[in-house]
């Protein structure tokens, strides 16, 4: 095991393409594994997008910044495989970043992978990944997806002019 100062330098070294073929590597041997489930397993894919904010108490380190909350750190964007849970990609931002930046790319990475090994694939995510620019191509793919959108007042109107019997009220089961 190195020392901690030269495990951080070889960390260093790791540029972003580096990072990204690393993933790359996981995702080709993520895919071998998969590929020994059953065929239930692979019914549909649901890819999760989330961003977070990861708190540094830290001082300089590169590339953090300020979230919108007051907190100091990093703002990183991940896609998953909401069946395994497994982390697909993961790309490292400022907090400052908003959560949905670069991801599109990501979940069009993600998509490649999946989709040939899929009979369905559904994109999940919060309002931040309604990106309406991606939504025909994905729609055009066979890809579905399920964001939420923000209630703006010409959104709530297309609502209320629904027939009442073309939708119904969400009932959440309890979280125990």
């Amino acid at each position: 095991i190195p020392d901690p100062t030269t495990a951080g330098d070889f960390l260093r070294r790791f540029d972003e393409p580096s990072v990204m073929a690393l993933q790359e590597a996981y995702m080709e041997a993520r895919k071998k594994v998969w590929r020994q489930q059953g065929p239930e397993f692979f019914e549909e894919a649901i890819l999760d997008a989330d961003g977070t904010i990861a708190e540094t108490t830290g001082e300089c380190k590169a590339g953090m910044d300020i979230a919108y909350n007051g907190q100091w750190g990093y703002g990183p964007l991940l896609i998953s495989l909401a069946q395994t849970k497994d982390v697909l990609y993961t790309v490292n931002r400022s907090a400052s970043r908003p959560s949905s930046e670069g991801a599109a790319e990501c979940l069009d990475r993600a998509i490649g992978h999946v989709a040939p090994l899929f009979k369905k694939v559904w994109l999940r995510g919060d309002t931040d990944f309604s990106q309406t620019q991606y939504l025909d191509r994905w729609n055009k793919q066979g890809i579905s997806f399920v964001f939420g959108y923000d209630a703006k007042p010409n959104v709530m109107k297309l609502a209320d002019e629904l027939p009442k019997k073309s939708w119904q009220r969400l009932t959440r089961q309890p979280r125990y």
